[in-house]
């Protein structure tokens, strides 16, 4: 691991942006219109705090984002979602 702490929680979270961006990232993956490894680049280069694994954690609805890191994702999904 990076060494980064994560801002991935247990415990439930509003998001301001997209509703549940983990959700649209879930459903790029399993309709293979982006694999989680190129989610997460996009997110974590964009300033996402969670390393690869809490991150899939994440998507995968094991673990909560935060409201930033949320925001992030969604920011993400947007980009690849464009492409």
């Amino acid at each position: 691991m990076s060494g980064r702490r994560t801002k991935c929680h247990r415990g439930s979270n509003e998001y301001a942006v997209m509703g549940d961006p983990r959700q649209a990232a879930l459903d790029m993956v399993q309709q293979n219109k982006a694999d989680i490894e190129a989610t997460w680049l996009r997110y974590f280069a964009n300033g996402g705090n969670a390393d690869q694994i809490d991150f899939e954690a994440c998507v995968y609805g094991l673990l909560d984002l935060d409201e930033y890191d949320a925001r992030i994702l969604s920011w993400a999904v947007e980009e690849i979602s464009a492409l």
